[in-house]
């Protein structure tokens, strides 16, 4: 669901009109429910949302910037020496444990370097002297979803509107900091070029312009009869998106207690059922390690 989707679908939950609760409000709580899942999501299974960070050193300088979604709310930076064979390879067992949210906030695997977060950098001692390269793997945070309609493009970027939401075009608050949006999904979900899928890798705030991982095979319009709309997605996965906005609903549900007990049951569950949440954390368990299957032939007989 996009972002318009599930602000309808967390109204229909509470029998709401817009007038009960605005467009503002329900992706306020759209963007809670969210962040609240993915913190539930990264505690089942740590390596469920992994990114990268390469880290080019430079001799004589011993802070660096590091990504604002491994800064914002991560547990854990892995940094591994890429320039020696030790630390290269990490076992899938280790891998987990070293995401884990009870896991120390920094996992050197490097023979070299020490690391320290200090504010929104990291510090590397002793000071290198010479250049080198650091691969940091780190639990990224996911920005808020946005809907709109495309003000600029290039074969390789977007630009997010600038008019303010009014939740008839535009949906949601766009962030003004660099990179707050990168890893995440943003689709053409109306005009020219729909059905397009990309993925952010690169967002400058003064000037909302995302840079996606491929170019655009179809670029999408800016103007006319074909203007197209985007919307950039929850990072949740999309057959659980109805978890979203019913979290956002139960979280809105004391403005509307009738609704509280019933959305409560139907979020986590009864003696006889189990909730929409636990699905997902079911779902969730289930993948995390694959195991080899043996066929056994089986003489039954003529």
């Amino acid at each position: 669901m996009i972002l318009s989707d599930m602000i309808v679908d967390a109204r229909r939950h509470l029998d709401a009109s817009s007038k009960f609760f605005s467009g503002a409000e329900v992706a306020d709580r759209l963007f809670a429910a969210q962040q609240e899942i993915l913190r539930s999501m990264v505690k089942e299974d740590p390596t469920f949302f992994v990114d990268t960070h390469d880290l080019t050193l430079v001799s004589g300088q011993a802070l660096y910037d590091i990504p604002l979604n491994a800064r914002l709310g991560t547990r854990m930076i892995l940094a591994e020496n890429t320039a020696n064979d030790f630390g290269l390879e990490v076992e899938p067992i280790d891998f987990t444990h070293y995401l884990a949210l009870e896991a120390p906030g920094l996992v050197n695997l490097s023979n070299t370097w020490n690391f320290m977060l200090e504010g929104q950098k990291i510090r590397v001692t002793p000071t290198p002297s010479s250049a080198g390269s650091i691969k940091i793997w780190y639990t990224p945070s996911y920005g808020n979803m946005l809907q709109g309609r495309v003000e600029g493009v290039t074969n390789s970027t977007l630009t997010l509107n600038s008019t303010a939401p009014d939740y008839v075009w535009e949906f949601g608050t766009i962030d003004r900091r660099d990179d707050y949006y990168n890893g995440m999904e943003i689709r053409i979900t109306d005009g020219h070029g729909v059905g397009q899928s990309r993925t952010i890798t690169d967002y400058n705030g003064s000037t909302r312009v995302v840079t996606v991982d491929s170019n655009w095979s179809t670029v999408p319009a800016v103007s006319g009869g074909d203007r197209s709309t985007y919307s950039i997605m929850s990072p949740v996965p999309e057959d659980f998106h109805s978890v979203v906005s019913l979290r956002a609903a139960l979280l809105m549900s004391p403005k509307n207690r009738k609704r509280q007990q019933e959305l409560t049951d139907l979020y986590y569950g009864t003696p006889n059922r189990r909730g929409h949440y636990y699905e997902l954390m079911a779902w969730i368990s289930s993948r995390v390690y694959a195991r080899n299957e043996v066929v056994q032939p089986v003489d039954y007989g003529a």
